[in-house]
């Protein structure tokens, strides 16, 4: 057995030679040899250059194949498996898009330590000006092409990721590849000081969130009804529903089962990965596909990086995660890949239980009190930093693939059917436009709210919501967006939008020229 390391952004070490770029793994590489046992496991690490602004990760990947083939060709016939840290997740996986198929993968297990698979609330401060001069200190460029695919709603990593949706490209059932992910969700003592929310905030490990470093994503697709041609669809009845729309008050007819108010739009695609013990999702309907789910470990007391608590090699949780997770999920067949699953499940529960116990309360408390030097208020709560997040991504083009500059995006509370028991935006914790894609915004959401003895489910109590998409176009007024509302029960909601996951709403607009834009007399 081979496994080839692969760190993330800004690791690399100065120096190229093989003692230099074994010291970015600690001494994970070393210790997992030593593992083995009876089977022999051989480590390569590899060195990749992140902090230069003209590489992409298109050419990071062409230069890891280029690698392989000309230094370690046996890999690629006799197979391997890999540990990828962070932004590595979205190394590897284009690199088997872009340079293997179904039939010839070489790779078996992929186990991502807090993959930055759905990016990182650092990327955009990263591209910042404050950042280059930082950058320019140290000696380095930013890595600008890099953090534009880790910037949240990119469009490169969406694409990247609904490849694998396609038929006849699921990772799992068509390559053969086994993926894990573990990371943690807790920051390290000084770094709640770190005045930038996605340096703290809860739910993640100070780099990146559960939800984004889960491939257990949910992907909605909206577009066009099929059975209404756009060319048959009269400006002055789409302009009057947008109107009325507009307005807030009920544009359409009543909500069917397809879910829409009006007969522009239905949903086109709906794939979400399986419930434990393999069963399928509820509710996928004619258009809905079932993937094989990713087992998923979220370990307590780990960060993104750092000596003690850092998921690659922190002395404090390095043993667990080698011994628990890493070995199980090398050790790991097709036939034993839910088996795994739930032992990752295991891990998790335990973690959010002693996220609860007074030692963990404590011990965060006294390791903020080193660093501030002054008592910390005791009605502080530490136990929330494991509160499960969702993460939903709505990207919005017109039906050509063209991005939708000036559209709002709106989760109405009160539609859904029933009387909110809590207002959706009370769990909404941030959200962020993508700067190259306006038409992307990503909402990060608390669903579950730690208080004083539980965590209470607080996405259950929205109770469901319409969604809601509308464009003014700030150049003309012959363009004309047609606007769209779909209603999310609160058993559709429940469906949709799950903790430590990421869901994808990928929305097609009906985009309308005026109805005099072009005359044959």
């Amino acid at each position: 057995m081979t496994v080839l390391f692969i760190h993330g952004f800004s690791a690399e070490s100065k120096r190229e030679d093989q003692v230099s770029i074994s010291k970015i793994y600690g001494d994970l590489p070393q210790r997992l040899a030593a593992a083995g046992g009876q089977q022999a496991i051989n480590v390569n690490v590899s060195r990749w250059i992140s902090l230069d602004d003209g590489l992409d990760l298109e050419d990071l990947t062409l230069a890891l194949d280029r690698a392989l083939h000309q230094n370690h060709a046996a890999l690629l016939t006799e197979g391997f498996d890999a540990v990828v840290h962070s932004t590595g997740a979205l190394v590897i996986r284009n690199w088997i898009r872009r340079f293997t198929t179904p039939a010839t993968c070489p790779i078996h297990r992929v186990i991502y330590l807090a993959g930055a698979n759905w990016g990182s609330g650092w990327a955009h401060i990263g591209k910042s000006q404050m950042a280059r001069w930082a950058r320019w200190a140290m000696g380095t460029q930013r890595g600008l092409q890099v953090l534009g695919c880790l910037e949240f709603g990119s469009t490169w990593t969406v694409n990247l990721h609904a490849h694998f949706l396609e038929k006849g490209h699921d990772l799992f059932d068509d390559y053969g590849v086994m993926e894990f992910c573990i990371i943690g969700s807790q920051v390290d003592g000084p770094g709640t000081l770190v005045p930038v929310r996605y340096g703290c905030e809860d739910g993640s490990d100070g780099v990146v969130r559960v939800a984004s470093g889960n491939l257990n994503h949910h992907y909605l697709k909206i577009g066009p009804n099929p059975d209404l041609a756009v060319k048959d669809i009269r400006w002055d009845d789409a302009q009057s529903y947008a109107a009325r729309m507009l307005k807030g008050g009920p544009a359409g007819e009543a909500f069917g089962d397809h879910a829409f108010d009006a007969p522009y739009y239905r949903t086109r695609a709906d794939n979400r990965p399986g419930e434990p013990g393999n069963r399928a999702p509820q509710d996928l309907g004619p258009l809905g596909k079932s993937r094989a789910r990713v087992p998923l470990a979220v370990v307590y007391g780990c960060a993104h990086s750092g000596k003690d608590v850092g998921v690659v090699a922190g002395r404090s949780v390095s043993t667990t995660i080698l011994n628990d997770l890493i070995r199980p999920a090398l050790g790991c067949t097709k036939a034993t890949y839910e088996d795994v699953a739930a032992q990752f499940d295991g891990a998790t529960m335990a973690t959010r239980q002693k996220a609860t116990t007074p030692e963990h309360i404590s011990g965060v408390v006294k390791a903020l009190r080193k660093v501030l030097g002054v008592p910390m208020d005791t009605a502080f709560a530490p136990a929330a930093q494991y509160d499960p997040h969702a993460q939903v991504i709505v990207r919005v083009t017109d039906q050509h693939g063209q991005p939708v500059k000036h559209c709002d995006v709106y989760f109405n509370s009160f539609g859904g059917g029933e009387n909110p028991g809590v207002l959706i935006n009370t769990l909404i914790e941030d959200h962020h436009q993508n700067t190259s894609h306006p038409g992307a915004h990503t909402f990060y959401l608390r669903c579950e709210h730690w208080e004083t003895s539980a965590w209470t489910d607080r996405l259950s109590q929205v109770r469901g919501l319409d969604l809601e998409i509308s464009v003014v176009d700030p150049v003309t007024q012959r363009v004309l967006y047609i606007p769209l509302r779909m209603r999310l029960s609160p058993d559709r909601l429940q469906q949709f939008i799950r903790a430590d996951r990421t869901t994808v709403i990928d929305v097609q607009l009906i985009r309308l020229p005026e109805g005099r834009t072009f005359i044959v007399a």
